[in-house]
């Protein structure tokens, strides 16, 4: 699994000084809002076990962001075919493309991004209304079948 995550916020710091991670969530968190991108080299939907720890997965962390008092949040999970992945070095993949956003002379970053089987997005406030690892289930989407 592979992490990418963005922050930002509007509150006012003295000084112009650059805060810490901590400081963000400590004195601003109402006027913070995360996005979260994970990208995952695995399938996590057809086998029953697996989708029941990624529901709980998912579940845990939209918890934690609640407990953050973030104003919002965004997760966006993309599930890629796990078996034309398993060969690939997905770190240098990532890194040399930029998280698939541009193409390189070692590979053609469109044929990566096809294998994307499944998107999962949260976006901003729904992240508070979500309940149960069905709510998350319902926003499941098939992107590209094989």
């Amino acid at each position: 699994m592979h992490f990418y995550t963005s922050m930002a916020t509007y509150y006012k710091f003295k000084d112009n000084k650059i805060p810490t991670f901590e400081e963000l969530l400590g004195y601003g968190s109402e006027d913070t809002y995360v996005n979260i991108f994970i990208y995952i080299f695995e399938d996590v939907i057809t086998d029953k076990e697996k989708k029941e720890e990624f529901l709980s997965n998912v579940m845990e962390l939209l918890e934690y962001l609640r407990g953050q008092n973030l104003k919002w949040a965004t997760i966006q999970i993309s599930i890629y075919d796990e078996e034309f992945f398993k060969d690939k070095d997905m770190d240098h993949v990532l890194e040399v493309s930029g998280w698939f956003h541009n193409g390189t002379d070692e590979f053609d970053v469109w044929e990566y991004k096809e294998k994307l089987r499944y998107n999962l997005l949260i976006f901003k406030q729904k992240y508070k209304t979500i309940e149960e690892k069905r709510d998350i289930e319902e926003l499941i989407n098939m992107v590209y079948p094989e």
